[in-house]
C-alpha cells in the first residue's frame, strides 16, 4: 500500500448531515400522527443546532449525540440499514464515486474520517468498497446509550490524530496521501496530507483554499 485517501462523509461523499440522519432514525417506526408531532417539535430545535455548530462543532456534536439516549442499541443497526436503503445511497455525489473508483484502481487505502457514528456510515462504506472507518462510537451502559461518545467527537484535531494513527499503523507517509473535505472544521486534517482537496466549499472555505493553493472540486448528485 503506497498511500491513503481520507474522505470526510457528510457533505463530501454525499448530501447529508447528522441531524437529518437522527431524524430519519427516530421516525422510522412511528405512526403518522406521532411522526408529525415529533417532527414539528424537532424542527423547533434546528436553529439552535445550527447556531451551536457554527460556534463550535465539537460542542455541538457532544450536545447533539445526547439525543441517541432515545434509541435502543439493539435497534440502531437495523435502523441504520433502513436509513442506508431509503436515504443515504441515493444521495452519493457522482464525483465522489468517480474519485473513489480512481483511488481503488491505484491501490490506495480508502478511509472515512467522519463525525457521524460508525453504525450509520458502515453500510455505505461497504457498498462503496471503503475499507477503513474512523468514526464516532456511542458509549453504552447497562444496555442503553449514555448520550456520550466513547472517545469524544471526531472533529478538527481528533481527525488529525486519527489520520496520523492510521498512517503510522499502515506504514504510510502523509505526504503521499490524499484528503477530501467540505468544511472549515476539516482544514487541520487537510493540512496533514500531501494532496488536499476541498469539496463544494462555501465562501470562507473557498477563500482558505485559494490562499493555500488547494484544488476545489464541485461534486453533484
Amino acid at each position: 500500500m503506497s498511500a491513503a485517501a481520507f474522505f470526510d462523509f457528510d457533505g463530501t461523499i454525499l448530501r447529508g448531515n447528522i441531524v437529518r440522519y437522527y431524524a430519519h432514525l427516530r421516525m422510522q417506526d412511528q405512526r403518522l400522527p406521532v411522526k408529525l408531532l415529533w417532527a414539528a417539535q424537532f424542527l423547533l430545535r434546528i436553529p439552535a443546532y445550527i447556531l451551536m455548530d457554527r460556534l463550535r462543532r465539537r460542542w455541538f456534536a457532544r450536545r447533539f449525540y445526547r439525543n441517541y439516549r432515545a434509541i435502543k442499541p439493539s435497534d440502531l443497526r437495523r435502523k441504520a440499514r433502513v436509513l442506508h436503503e431509503q436515504y443515504l445511497h441515493t444521495r452519493v455525489f457522482s464525483g465522489a464515486l468517480e474519485r473513489i473508483r480512481w483511488h481503488q484502481r491505484q491501490g490506495h487505502d480508502l478511509v472515512l474520517v467522519t463525525g457521524s457514528i460508525r453504525e450509520i456510515v458502515e453500510p455505505l462504506a461497504m457498498q462503496l468498497g471503503i475499507g477503513h472507518i474512523l468514526a464516532c462510537r456511542l458509549a453504552q451502559r447497562r444496555g442503553s446509550f449514555t448520550g456520550e461518545l466513547e472517545r469524544g467527537p471526531m472533529t478538527d484535531l481528533e481527525k488529525v490524530r486519527a489520520v496520523r494513527r492510521h498512517c503510522r499503523h499502515r506504514g504510510l507517509s502523509l505526504k503521499d496521501c490524499y484528503g477530501y473535505a467540505d468544511s472549515l472544521d476539516d482544514v487541520p486534517m487537510l493540512e496533514q496530507v500531501g494532496y488536499p482537496h476541498v469539496i463544494n466549499p462555501g465562501w470562507k472555505l473557498r477563500r482558505e483554499a485559494r490562499a493555500r493553493g488547494w484544488p476545489m472540486l464541485r461534486w453533484r448528485g
